[in-house]
């Protein structure tokens, strides 16, 4: 005979639900509607400032078994006012037990396919214990968010070991995490890493099946296809590396990336990068979202994110380009920043988001059109910008697209396709004949470095030679002093022996004239 609690622990496994209410009643708490009405179609999508200290013990527990969860989402809607839920609070190590109940979920089989983590600090232990967590045997997610986490370069090291190694993952949201160029240059590497893990997979396939190398689509090759890193101010120009590797063929997997207020300047550097990005274009790449940077100040750079824009389009007809307006946030409360009945086309092709974007057609038969306005393609938004009561408001952040992707306001300068190939033309005419600058400045120096090598080699030769004559000079003195020396210790013996002889008494030797000399002069009156 089974007893109930064992019926209920094991339909626990694969019923959060079940295993919720399970760990209230052994902990004595009720189970919160919220928590119920979350949970839909195994998918726990919850707004964790509303729970309390206690509220999180039977919640963890059961997500800890929870085998069947596809997708879990934790979000705050918390608007820094009082009281300060616990998940914001650093002293309740909330995160750091979330990790550990994802640590237990990841020892053993599951369906987890989608963690995101959104709106409120992960740092320190806590972080530390994901990485390890989502390390586990059975980890196997595909999209992972850490959206406005405030993790840091500190905090994206310790999830390094995992997207290095990991081939499976394909979505990853680092927006609002206060990074910076050394986070992105961990990026870069890990998305290196994904890409040749996933090419020497299919090199091995395609050996296999006795095919040539050139017959693998890009579309093989595994590591992440979305990657999202708006809102972080201090990348800044660290974001050529990532255009540099996109562009010399060392990262093919990426489809989308998302650079929105990133602090990304206009410079030479920059440019550069993305007139390589243009010539080079990947062709699984679809999207690369730079809007609301400084970078779109230039009208120089701006042309080059229009032509990198077109060039995406031209290659991605059917893309869902409405996509970069992104979703309206699910704990919205700020309406002083949206605008009302803004009806926006999803049924977007080719032509219309080429003249949404400010871009002409990408068929070169075309007739030139004037760009359309923003008003063509969304009607009365001016009329009704004032009625703050809609239900169809969207935020404004989302409505830039309007002209391009990364603008502030409507375009200074409506550039056609030439004049956009004009100003490329310019810039590289500029970027040759600086190369020719720099290689003669670069030849001077290497000329001029040869001479002062040759003139050190000199001065050295010459202060051995010195070295050589004062050794020299030194050695002559210290042996006339040893002669010295010598003939000083042998006179003395000399003397002492003559004062033996005469101390002896013998009568023949003192009676010799020169023994009387010679005592004389050895005598100390001498």
């Amino acid at each position: 005979m089974e007893f109930s609690s064992t019926r209920i622990r094991k339909r626990g496994e694969n019923d959060f639900l079940t295993s919720y209410e399970h760990n209230c009643i052994l902990q004595d708490t009720i189970p919160l509607k919220i928590v119920k009405e979350s949970y839909q179609s195994n998918c726990l999508c919850l707004d964790v400032s509303k729970l309390r200290y206690e509220d999180w013990s039977p919640l963890l527990n059961a997500l800890a078994s929870a085998k069947t969860i596809q997708k879990i989402r934790f979000s705050s809607s918390w608007l820094n006012s009082k009281p300060v839920p616990v998940i914001h609070q650093e002293a309740a190590q909330i995160q750091t037990q979330i990790a550990n109940s994802l640590k237990k979920l990841f020892s053993k089989k599951n369906d987890l396919n989608e963690l995101s983590l959104e709106h409120f600090p992960v740092k320190g232990n806590a972080m530390t214990a994901l990485g390890e967590a989502l390390l586990g045997q059975f980890c196997s997610i595909l999209s992972l968010s850490l959206h406005d986490c405030s993790i840091g370069d500190l905090g994206y090291s310790k999830l390094q070991n995992f997207l290095r190694g990991n081939s499976i993952l394909r979505k990853l949201d680092v927006s609002c995490c206060d990074l910076s160029a050394v986070a992105m240059s961990m990026i870069v590497d890990t998305l290196k890493s994904q890409f040749m893990m996933g090419h020497g997979k299919n090199w091995e396939e395609n050996l296999r099946e006795e095919h040539s190398r050139n017959t693998v689509k890009n579309s093989y090759f595994s590591g992440l296809q979305t990657i999202k890193m708006n809102k972080n101010p201090r990348i800044g120009p660290s974001v050529v590396a990532l255009l540099s590797s996109i562009s010399e063929d060392d990262i093919r997997c990426l489809e989308r990336v998302e650079l929105r207020n990133c602090g990304i300047p206009s410079n030479r550097e920059v440019d550069y990068a993305l007139q390589e990005l243009i010539e080079n274009v990947p062709e699984n790449l679809a999207v690369f979202d730079l809007r609301q940077n400084s970078l779109l100040d230039s009208d120089t750079s701006r042309a080059l994110v229009q032509l990198l824009m077109a060039t995406l389009i031209e290659n991605h007809p059917n893309d869902d380009y409405a996509s970069l307006t992104g979703s309206r946030a699910s704990f919205s409360t700020n309406n002083n920043y949206k605008i009302a009945s803004a009806k926006v086309n999803t049924n977007l092709n080719t032509k219309n988001l080429s003249t949404t974007y400010d871009i002409p057609a990408p068929s070169a038969q075309s007739e030139r059109k004037p760009a359309k306005t923003a008003a063509r393609h969304f009607p009365n938004s001016a009329e009704t910008a004032s009625n703050s009561d809609s239900s169809d408001d969207f935020e404004l952040d989302d409505m830039e697209f309007i002209d391009l992707p990364g603008s502030r306001g409507s375009s200074p300068i409506k550039a056609e396709k030439k004049d956009w190939e004009r100003l490329y033309n310019e810039e590289k005419m500029k970027r040759k004949e600086d190369e020719k600058a720099n290689q003669l400045v670069k030849d001077k120096f290497k000329l001029m470095s040869k001479r002062m090598t040759e003139m050190e080699q000199i001065l050295t030769a010459k202060n051995t030679e010195i070295q050589h004559l004062k050794e020299d000079q030194l050695g002559h003195v210290l042996v006339e002093e040893n002669f010295l020396e010598n003939i000083e210790a042998t006179f003395s013996k000399f003397q002492g022996f003559l004062r033996r002889l005469n101390n002896l008494g013998i009568s023949e030797i003192q009676n010799l004239p020169d023994f009387k000399n010679l005592i004389e002069l050895t005598s100390p009156e001498h």
